[in-house]
């Protein structure tokens, strides 16, 4: 036994060599047991805390919904009220509202989704489903983009632009933009040859700059379908004026425009003819498709919702429609920061 401990620990230092050979071996395997230890924890910590936030995104985006489906019955309890004016002074017009959850609050507010140029009128459909120019919407277009301030060129040029990237054929239009302004961008892109989807697509158009979008995103929608907008004039504001500018051209001022609508009478004007009487329209000559574009009914409404609920945030942004029938049905439903 002794001869064969000298031949193994060769000595005392021997020993103590291959014992500390040993400790180091097993402090590195608890130093490894423990590192593999912290991240499967930090993989549960952080499991944990993802499956929470997921679930109070998700419990925000529910209570969105909500808001949305509370904004309808507002809307259609308005409709049964009065179905044929929309004004103001309806429950679904008042200023916006926060209600208290646990957890956060829901807060909204409806506002007259039809009162915009819809930047889909400057086209028609023929009776093959081509879209071509529709010259009664381009010069509305027009009327628009000058009373808000552009000069005559870049408004022609804007309206343009839009009409080559919504019509069907690929031929440019008088300073216009087709397929080959594009292909020489980068990345090069071609044009949508069909309806807008969302205001925010003109972002991709020819001329629209972040400030020119800014400017003209309040007073413009994109339908589903290329019609002429309607205005309702018991909804617009004074902010509104400029789309009576863009109903009228330079038959009436914006100034003038603004009087009009400040005058309105508190309950709203009960026919067309009663608001045609306002001074501003004196011997002001309309034609009957221009004429057709005024109204005193909301078809389109829009909501805007943002939820907060503990650290979760949602945003929703819905068109809301109420048809002839009283039919209420959600066009469409946006999530994220409202444009």
């Amino acid at each position: 036994m002794a001869t064969y401990f000298r031949k193994k620990c060769d000595g005392y230092r021997g020993c103590e060599s291959e014992r500390g050979v040993a400790l180091i071996t097993v402090l590195l395997l608890i130093v490894f047991m423990s590192s593999v230890a912290l991240a499967i924890t930090d993989d549960i910590r952080f499991a944990i805390r993802r499956t929470a936030n997921i679930q109070m995104t998700q419990q925000a985006r529910w209570y969105a919904i909500g808001a949305e489906e509370l904004a309808r019955q507002v809307i259609w309890r308005s409709w049964k009220v009065s179905p044929d004016r929309s004004t103001l002074n309806d429950p679904w017009a008042r200023q916006a509202v926060n209600f208290p959850i646990d957890g956060g609050s829901i807060g909204g507010v409806i506002t007259d989704g039809g009162n915009c140029f819809n930047l889909n009128s400057v086209v028609m459909a023929d009776l093959d489903g081509r879209y071509a120019e529709r010259e009664t919407g381009l010069v509305q277009y027009r009327n628009l983009l000058e009373a808000l301030g552009l000069d005559s060129d870049a408004a022609a040029s804007l309206a343009a632009a839009l009409l080559d990237w919504v019509d069907t054929d690929s031929v440019p239009a008088p300073r216009g933009a087709e397929d080959f302004v594009y292909a020489v961008m980068e990345p090069p892109y071609r044009t949508g040859d069909t309806l807008l989807a969302e205001p925010s697509e003109l972002r991709s158009i020819a001329g629209y700059t972040e400030s020119v979008y800014r400017l003209i995103r309040p007073f413009v929608c994109a339908h589903s379908g290329p019609e002429l907008s309607v205005i309702n004039v018991n909804t617009l504001r004074e902010v509104d004026a400029p789309l009576l500018v863009m109903l009228t051209g330079r038959e009436l001022r914006l100034d003038e425009a603004v009087r009009t609508i400040a005058r309105r009478p508190f309950s709203g004007f009960r026919s067309i003819d009663d608001f045609f009487q306002d001074a501003s329209f004196a011997g002001l000559a309309l034609d009957q498709e221009v004429l057709s574009q005024f109204g005193l009914r909301t078809q389109f409404y829009n909501l805007e919702a943002q939820v907060q609920y503990y650290d979760a945030v949602s945003s929703l942004s819905s068109t809301i429609e109420v048809d002839h029938g009283g039919r209420v049905r959600t066009l469409a439903r946006r999530y994220g920061a409202f444009e």
